[in-house]
């Protein structure tokens, strides 16, 4: 996709009011939790989160994940692993936001057409706990370009498992 044609998808997207298409269900509760795993943490690209609402940082629960970065942008990409060795943990921060913060974020991350928020089981590093939050897991289809290595997505490993982190910050 080209930096045209990206921008001008992504109008689209910002226009179309549906992203959040389970907002009646979320205005059920006055915040939801948040986990950011790349562009989107502090010093990042897109780090538009209030600093103030971050309650700490956390790993996914359930290692069965893998991140790729993607141009254009060179932005992470996290999506269920098809191969048992790719699969791993995502690191990244957990943010409580109010509500009606939901729809702009959507917006950012295309909901629905580039990424989808899922209810993500997330283990807190400081509360030592499972919380639920909401993640945004990449669509498989929606890049058809092959991934890129980058210096910003680290790895290690932990129970025979990658756990794998986006550096903020690394060019």
């Amino acid at each position: 996709m080209s930096r045209t044609s990206f921008r001008e998808f992504h109008k689209k997207v910002v226009a179309n009011n549906s992203l959040t298409q389970d907002m009646p269900v979320l205005t059920e509760h006055e915040n939801q939790y948040v986990f950011v795993y790349g562009t989107l943490k502090q010093g990042g690209s897109r780090g538009l989160l209030n600093p103030r609402d971050k309650v700490g940082y956390g790993r996914t629960l359930v290692p069965m994940y893998e991140m790729r970065c993607y141009s254009p942008g060179m932005f992470p990409t996290v999506t269920r692993a098809l191969v048992t060795e790719d699969a791993g943990y995502i690191n990244g921060e957990i943010y409580l936001l109010n509500t009606d913060a939901m729809p702009t974020l959507d917006r950012i991350e295309s909901n629905g057409y580039l990424y989808v928020r899922k209810p993500t089981r997330i283990w807190s590093y400081g509360t030592q706990e499972a919380i639920t939050c909401w993640m945004y897991e990449t669509i498989p289809h929606a890049f058809k370009l092959d991934y890129l290595t980058s210096d910003n997505i680290t790895s290690t490993k932990m129970n025979n498992f990658k756990i794998y982190n986006w550096m903020v910050g690394v060019k």
